[in-house]
């Protein structure tokens, strides 16, 4: 990730920022980021609901890219499955049959 100003790498401080910032757009609790000295990565965590999200990479900016691509990818599966519930309610399979019969030749 770049500053869109300066085209300048931004310091792991300032990636940790936006992954924050990101969860709070996206409502997940933001746990935290770090680097393992161990594994020579970085990482971040969040929980959202009862699933755990993280990213990790070589860089804190590919670890963000990471990070932020699974937040975005809950929030898409989320609302797949709000409008799943919403398409296959009885009222609506109900008020979609009514209207079969109403066409006079239903199936």
């Amino acid at each position: 990730m770049s500053s869109p100003d300066s085209g300048k790498e931004l310091s792991p401080q300032a990636v940790a920022q936006i992954a924050r910032r990101a969860c709070e757009r996206y409502g997940a609790e933001y746990v935290g980021g770090r680097y393992s000295e161990e594994h020579d990565v970085y990482g971040f965590k969040a929980i959202w609901g009862d699933s755990e999200v993280v990213g990790s990479g070589p860089t804190a900016e590919s670890a963000a890219e990471a990070f932020l691509f699974q937040l975005a990818m809950l929030d898409q599966l989320t609302a797949w499955r709000e409008q799943i519930v919403d398409l296959t309610s009885e009222d609506l399979v109900r008020d979609v049959e009514g209207w079969l019969r109403g066409q006079g030749g239903g199936w």
